[in-house]
């Protein structure tokens, strides 16, 4: 990396200097301050712009990532802590979590949280409930800016910022990689989600979007609730038997049909239907 600071008279200052412009391939950023005391009597306060040229391989990583990039990939990729700590103190980067960057302005969006809390959790950590359900398009989820993430039970990783860490004794094998992070499967996220949420009806429009939509089946869930045992399902598992009662008792509370509007019935109730079979 090539960094030169070059002190000269504030009125001397380039004119149309940009405060800062976004790293690019082979791109320059340019930071101008003021120092807080006049270098003479007299006159004007000093300035200085300092002159980074960021490394090309950079670009590519943070297009990748969302503009998210860890301490690690900026010293392998040349930046030093020194233009970390400048940029962020400069305002124009910031510290999403302990040793994780955002090189843009403005409030990180979900995508950029999900690959924050992935790069601070380390593989093979795995994004689960509420996180997960909004990466599969649950419309039920409710909005969170928190991600909960598992990691195995002997990785000492603490929750950090809006990163809540599980440890857990066996992550999901049925796990899927999503070219930046693993998300668990929609049953153990559903599972994992109803663990965090404490309203019973946000749980059980939870479980019925999975079961209805066909994202995963009851059966499946069964089997990740026996796996998490007694502990904080309890709403998941009302949720579940409310929902599969609705799902047996729909068929009998319908009224006669005729046979063309037998073959053309509700399809999230078949759907439903299925995955009891």
């Amino acid at each position: 990396m090539s960094l030169r600071a070059l002190w000269r008279p504030e009125g001397r200052l380039p004119e149309r200097a940009p405060e800062h412009q976004q790293p690019s391939t082979g791109s320059i950023v340019i930071h101008r301050f003021l120092s807080a005391v006049p270098s003479r009597p007299g006159r004007r306060h000093a300035g200085f712009v300092l002159v980074t040229r960021f490394p090309t391989s950079l670009r590519p990583l943070l297009d990748r990532q969302h503009s998210v990039v860890s301490r690690g990939q900026l010293l392998a990729a040349g930046v030093d802590d020194g233009t970390t700590y400048r940029s962020v103190r400069a305002g124009h980067w910031q510290r999403l979590l302990p040793g994780i960057f955002l090189v843009t302005p403005g409030s990180p969006g979900p995508e950029q949280r999900r690959v924050a809390a992935a790069l601070f959790a380390g593989e093979p950590a795995q994004l689960t409930g509420l996180a997960a359900l909004h990466w599969y398009g649950f419309r039920s989820a409710p909005a969170t800016d928190r991600v909960h993430v598992l990691v195995p039970h002997d990785v000492h990783r603490r929750s950090a910022g809006f990163v809540v860490v599980q440890r857990a004794l066996s992550l999901d094998a049925q796990a899927r990689h999503t070219g930046l992070y693993w998300v668990t499967s929609p049953a153990r996220a559903v599972v994992d989600a109803g663990r965090a949420l404490t309203e019973l009806r946000d749980v059980r429009a939870i479980v019925a979007e999975a079961i209805r939509a066909d994202h995963t089946s009851a059966p499946a869930i069964e089997a990740e609730l026996r796996r998490a045992a007694r502990s904080r399902t309890g709403l998941a598992r009302q949720a579940l038997s409310e929902v599969l009662a609705e799902v047996r008792s729909a068929p009998a509370a319908e009224p006669e049909k005729l046979p063309s509007q037998r073959a053309t019935g509700d399809p999230a109730q078949q759907i439903g239907r299925r995955s009891l079979r």
